[in-house]
């Protein structure tokens, strides 16, 4: 056997998969293959056997028959589609002509019975890979355009998926590809996601109702029979696009079916089916095809996953953001209008937050509010839709709820956020929480929900203006308050409470002022406090009670007025500053101004005169209030947007990513002896260039120009790529081509530019030897230089076809003596410093 395998070059090209469930006997065939130079691969059921074909170039396939998730007859139907020229072989203890009949309708003639013999698999294995040879024939040309095309194609899916904002218009690109590049008269889709299952058909001629129906069941079906998981026609929501003719004679009949599996992770995720009215009508190619754009749909599927959480969720919280919030409250809205039934929505913004991001900063009061939702959580109902509106400002939409059980919600959020103790052990903090309250009655006339949310948000301002603690249930008919009065601040205290518009506190050494500033506002409504120093002002300021206006005088016994001033709006720049003097002069006016006086009243002054700056000032505080949280709104907007659009970048990073590398499997798979050498060279590029110092972006682009270096190698014929003997001049002539090629594919992506450079560039030599443009030193790019000395010691450190690998130390003297020469000196000195590391990347043997 040994002597045979010395003969036989074919081992060092073959690659084996042993799909086998029992352990002993995977390690048994997998060992043996190796020892005679295969390079094996191995799974442990039907399911795990797929994802490994569409992840590796596969010569020979040796399957069990009984395996758990999918049997081997199943696999084999499965992965007959994927290439071609893959060959199989039977071994199993199980045998009969029956199985050996269905096998031979899949093209599988040899079988092998357990207890095993491992010569016969060997020889088994050698024999089918030479007869597997005969039957890829593609021409050159039509190879290199084929691979373009569909890589472009999948590309472009790619793009109009990743700015799809729903699963829906990403499944119809997918189909309109499909069919630019098959010739197809139906496309399906079938996608199972965790919130809903879809089945999306496209197709161009008219077909009859019940053919439809007879396809969507032969689909689900067929994913059944792969998966053996239940799944009900029913249960899924299908989407048809294409002219179906209810009752009439269908004007086509589809003859030919093919469906492949949506495999992600290890799961069935989907299936994707392609349906023609010729008999025959999908190629090996086709499917084949037609497997890799399912195993895209799959990274696609997961991208845009991620995307639509992102687009729907909060980023801090976990819980739906504003702008899923309000298609929730416009959906339950048109649902309440439509069946008459009544809904509640709860605005809900947490008491003083500002006091604990001013004083204990706002990492801390981030995860207040990331706590503050969760004790939200507990309080809802699991029908009731909750999420995070901006800021420390919440949102709950009750459906079908009426007043009785939104106002017990209410009182219920207000008693568990008051006995909550929030950080403990760390911060022991106490909040308490304003509730507005809107309901929206069958009968009511609300024009929009937008309505119903500024009710709620009406109805909040209320509840902060009557003290904080509570909640107020706006309705044309009715408005009721809560009945406790707790304040969210460091000190348990009682207020005075009133019905009043606006908390205004009045700063005056004479106490006979303050008596009438304080009749005059309270019988217009007003909560006031009155203090003679500014001292005593301050302690009120910083008390458990918050102040829409400060009216100061401006002499007074410890400080002026103007220190009182910029000390307010230090406290709290929302605060109303208004002056109220007996000496207004320009300089008065002028300095009060600086200080942030809002307005002026002169002693003496009228009652009515008084109460028209009273309202004009609270109205002036409302609308900078709302501008505030307006602010806070966009800020939070932005904030989101942002990480949608910079998680979006990632992903079309990453599908351009996945496009390179495919675009390489191909090469390396034509170049079979070349086995993920792109990829090992591009690893081995990037951990030398990072021990030179290479930073990112420029580390990124340096991988992605190793990945492609020897990418204009697809436009060179198989008769002098794959010549086993010594190339004669003009073939040589044609290699020398290849990097101009390459850098003519990829110079007109400004993504790839610097990858282009690299290209062009990787054989020339440091001394000005090389080809094609002859450069020297430094003229060449820094990537093609440190590629160049990887390259070189991948190519002494591997076993090839044509020639036999380097020992670790033969090659590192090679590459030392061509320093300067061929190579970089600064490069070689850098590669020896670190070419333990070099060596365990590169896992050669």
């Amino acid at each position: 056997m040994t002597s045979q395998r010395k003969n036989d070059s074919l081992a060092e090209k073959i690659r084996v998969l042993v799909v086998e469930d029992e352990e002993p006997v995977r390690r048994l065939i997998s060992t043996a293959l190796k020892r005679e130079g295969f390079d094996v691969h191995t799974a442990t059921h039907g399911r795990s056997g797929l994802q490994t074909l569409l992840r590796h170039h596969i010569d020979v396939v040796i399957t069990d028959l009984v395996m758990r998730e999918m049997d081997g007859l199943a696999f084999l139907q499965e992965a007959r589609k994927i290439w071609p020229w893959l060959r199989f072989i039977i071994c199993s203890g199980y045998i009969d002509e029956e199985v050996k009949s269905k096998a031979l309708d899949l093209g599988v003639t040899r079988f092998i019975a357990k207890p095993i013999d491992l010569y016969a698999i060997i020889e088994s294995v050698r024999q089918e890979a030479r007869n597997g040879k005969t039957i890829r024939e593609v021409s050159d040309s039509d190879l290199f355009n084929q691979n373009q095309y569909q890589l472009n194609l999948l590309r472009q899916i790619s793009e109009s998926a990743l700015k799809a904002r729903s699963l829906q218009p990403a499944l119809q690109d997918l189909c309109s590809g499909l069919t630019q590049f098959l010739a197809c008269d139906l496309v399906g889709v079938l996608v199972l996601e965790k919130d809903e299952n879809i089945l999306y058909m496209k197709f161009d001629p008219p077909l009859k109702k019940d053919q439809l129906e007879s396809l969507q069941r032969e689909i689900v079906h067929r994913y059944r029979a792969l998966t053996a998981m239940p799944l009900e026609l029913k249960s899924v929501r299908i989407e048809i696009e294409g002219p179906a003719k209810s009752g009439a004679p269908a004007e086509v009949e589809l003859k030919t079916m093919v469906t492949v599996p949506v495999i992600s992770g290890g799961e069935v995720r989907g299936m994707l089916t392609l349906a023609a009215r010729q008999l025959d009508a999908f190629s090996f190619t086709d499917v084949s095809f037609l497997y890799h754009a399912a195993h895209h749909l799959s990274t696609l599927l997961a991208a845009l996953g991620q995307m639509r959480q992102l687009a729907v969720h909060d980023h801090l919280t976990g819980l739906f953001n504003r702008r899923q919030l309000e298609e929730s409250l416009e959906r339950t809205w048109l649902l309440s209008r439509r069946y008459h039934h009544p809904m509640a929505l709860m605005e809900i913004d947490m008491d003083q937050f500002k006091v604990i991001n001013d004083t204990l900063g706002h990492l801390v009061g981030d995860r207040v509010i990331l706590e503050f939702a969760r004790v939200l959580q507990t309080a809802t109902r699991s029908s009731d839709i909750l999420g995070r509106f901006g800021g420390d400002e919440f949102l709950i939409i009750l459906q079908e709820a009426n007043l009785s059980e939104a106002v017990g919600l209410a009182e219920r959020i207000n008693q568990v956020i008051r006995e909550h103790l929030f950080l403990a052990k760390e911060h022991d903090l106490h909040l308490t929480t304003s509730i507005g309250v809107a309901m929206s009655l069958p009968d009511a006339q609300t024009l929009s929900f937008k309505d119903v949310l500024e009710e709620a948000d009406k109805a909040l301002y209320q509840a902060k203006q009557q003290g904080r603690d509570r909640y107020v249930v706006w309705h044309p008919s009715l408005a009721v308050s809560g009945e406790t009065v707790r304040d969210a601040s460091w000190k348990d205290m009682k207020i005075e409470e009133t019905a009043g518009k606006g908390s205004i506190l009045v700063v005056d050494d004479d106490p006979g002022i303050c008596r009438i500033l304080e009749l005059m506002l309270k019988e217009a409504g007003h909560q006031v406090v009155s203090c003679q120093t500014v001292s005593d002002a301050l302690e009120l300021l910083k008390s458990r009670r918050r102040y829409d206006i400060v009216l100061a005088d401006l002499k007074l016994p410890d400080e002026d007025g103007f220190s009182l001033l910029g000390k307010v709006r230090e406290m709290d720049s929302s605060i109303v500053r208004i002056v109220i003097t007996g000496h207004v002069t320009a300089e008065h006016v002028i300095s009060s101004m600086r200080h942030g006086a809002y307005d002026f009243i002169r002693k003496p002054f009228a009652k009515e005169d008084l109460l028209i700056i009273m309202e004009r000032a609270l109205e002036y505080r409302r609308l900078m209030l709302e501008n505030l949280r307006y602010r806070r709104h966009l800020e939070e907007m932005v904030r989101a947007k942002s990480g949608q659009i910079s998680e979006a970048l990632d992903q079309i990073k990453a599908s351009y990513q996945f496009t390179l590398e495919a675009m390489v499997a191909m090469l390396d798979a034509r170049e079979r002896e070349l086995s993920q050498h792109s990829q090992r060279v591009r690893d081995l590029t990037v951990a030398l260039a990072q021990h030179m110092g290479v930073k990112s972006p420029d580390l990124e682009e340096i991988g992605r120009g190793a990945l492609l270096h020897d990418i204009g190698k697809i436009a060179i014929p198989d008769a002098v790529l794959q010549k086993p003997g010594a190339l004669d001049a003009d073939e040589w002539d044609v290699i020398k081509n290849h990097p101009q090629l390459g850098y003519s594919f990829l110079a007109s992506s400004s993504y790839l530019k610097t990858a282009a450079e690299m290209v062009l560039s990787h054989h020339e030599h440091y001394d000005g030897r090389g080809y094609p443009r002859g450069l020297k030193g430094e003229d060449i790019c820094l990537g093609a230089r440190i590629f160049a000395v990887i390259d070189a010691y991948d190519a002494m450190r591997s076993r090839r076809v044509y020639k036999t690998f380097v020992s670790k130390d033969e090659a590192l003297e090679e590459i030392c003596s061509k320093s300067g020469s061929q190579f970089d000196p600064t490069v070689v000195e850098a590669f020896m410093d670190c070419r333990h590391r070099i060596e365990e990347l590169g896992h050669w043997q």
